[in-house]
């Protein structure tokens, strides 16, 4: 196996081509995979140059790293670094379990199941069929029983007798399932599965689906109860069955391959897997724009949705420029392609996301209006952690360029900047 290991304890300057930061880092460990390395080994560095063992700064490099490479990276725990052999081989500080863009991911999926699809309903097909199986099965019966004029007799009323059956089940012995309540969903849906999956080997044309949908429900449940191994699980059970049925009937199957992959992506994100989740988010988005294009009404804000939780994630391993263009996507769908009463629940997010990328790039003007309009969105949506994050970016916009960006800002929210800009 052949590693590389791309910066030692060197100082900066020391050559012109030394990787420093995170996002050196990540592009030269992703030419030497190119070049044929199998694993990467890092000197993770603070903000000042010096080599560190600090839990935050080597897991930002690590993380951008292994994105771009995609290989197994290591890191150096030399003993100069921290002389103090305690500190050393203390415990790292558990990082917060959910930055600030993946937790807004976590519970912004793009298009859940409702209700009537966690209670196993029946497609108009699997009625016509079984009622039709029921139609023979009760002539049959009738004309052995009672005789040949019966047969027709039997026929009528077989799918009459399964309609109802199907009724009083629907009604009676599966309870509508609250979202409010995963517990009671998680535990209703484990003991329905097993006969689904019988279902779905005996006629998996006909049952597949319905398993998989199922499958995604609960792992929705699962993930509320804060059992995310176990609703990762799931969800890749569910994403292995859509890759089939959408490889058969990509048509019909795509729209629920795409929602399958966007839910399971998150998890992953939030197992700290993000190579995978953004490897998965992306085919998402592919599958997305690909429906877009066909019924953008429908589409366009779920594609909105994906492209913002990418976006973030980017952005939160140093990706800035990629992170840029998928959010600008993102804004373009939000402010140009769909009416103001159908805005989707990332809009704010992602034009705040947006003027923050763009301060970061010094371009202030450009930001003012989109950090304006976020504010605005999520003040009425009193969406408080977005209008806390979002406060420095505003205030660096402001003290740019005063003058323009209270002009903006009145022309976009109606009102003067806050006082605290000034302070």
């Amino acid at each position: 196996m052949l590693k590389a290991a791309l910066n030692g304890d060197r100082e900066r300057g020391s050559h012109p081509a030394l990787p420093f930061g995170a996002a050196e880092l990540a592009a030269d460990a992703a030419a030497c995979v190119r070049a044929g390395a199998a694993a990467i080994h890092i000197h993770p560095r603070d903000d000042e140059g010096w080599e560190t063992l600090a839990a935050d700064v080597v897991d930002h490099t690590v993380r951008a790293v292994r994105l771009a490479a995609g290989v197994a990276v290591g890191v150096s725990t030399g003993a100069w670094i921290e002389p103090d052999p305690r500190r050393r081989v203390a415990p790292a500080p558990r990082r917060p379990h959910r930055r600030r863009h993946e937790a807004a991911c976590r519970t912004a999926g793009a298009q859940r199941p409702d209700n009537g699809a966690m209670r196993g309903e029946m497609t108009r097909v699997k009625l016509l069929v079984a009622s039709a199986v029921s139609a023979v099965a009760f002539g049959a019966a009738a004309w052995l029983l009672f005789g040949p004029r019966w047969t027709i007799t039997g026929v009528l009323v077989g799918p009459l007798i399964v309609i109802l059956a199907v009724a009083v089940v629907h009604m009676y012995a599966t309870p509508d399932l609250n979202n409010d309540q995963p517990d009671e969903a998680a535990a209703l849906l484990r003991g329905e599965m097993a006969s689904w999956r019988t279902l779905a080997r005996i006629w998996p044309s006909q049952f597949r689906n319905a398993l998989a949908s199922r499958l995604i429900v609960q792992s929705d449940a699962l993930q509320a109860m804060n059992r995310d191994e176990e609703a990762l699980r799931t969800a890749n059970e569910a994403v292995a069955i859509y890759q089939d049925l959408a490889a058969e009937r990509p048509g019909k199957y795509s729209p629920d391959l795409a929602d399958a992959l966007d839910h399971q992506s998150r998890l992953l994100a939030a197992d700290d897997r993000q190579a995978e989740a953004l490897t998965t988010m992306r085919v998402a988005v592919r599958l997305y724009r690909n429906l877009a294009s066909a019924d953008p009404a429908r589409y366009l804000p779920a594609l909105a949705e994906c492209l913002t939780c990418e976006a973030g994630w980017l952005a939160e391993i140093d990706l800035s420029g990629e992170a840029l263009a998928a959010v600008h996507e993102a804004t373009d769908i939000c402010q140009d392609k769909l009416p103001w009463q159908r805005l989707p629940s990332c809009a704010a997010r992602a034009m705040l996301l947006e003027g923050e990328l763009l301060c970061g790039q010094a371009r202030y003007r450009d930001a003012a209006r989109l950090l304006a309009k976020g504010w605005r969105l999520a003040a009425a949506a009193d969406q408080q952690d977005l209008l806390r994050d979002a406060a420095p970016a505003i205030k660096t916009a402001y003290r740019a360029d005063p003058d323009h960006f209270a002009t903006v800002w009145q022309a976009e929210t109606g009102a003067e900047p806050p006082d605290w800009l000034s302070t």
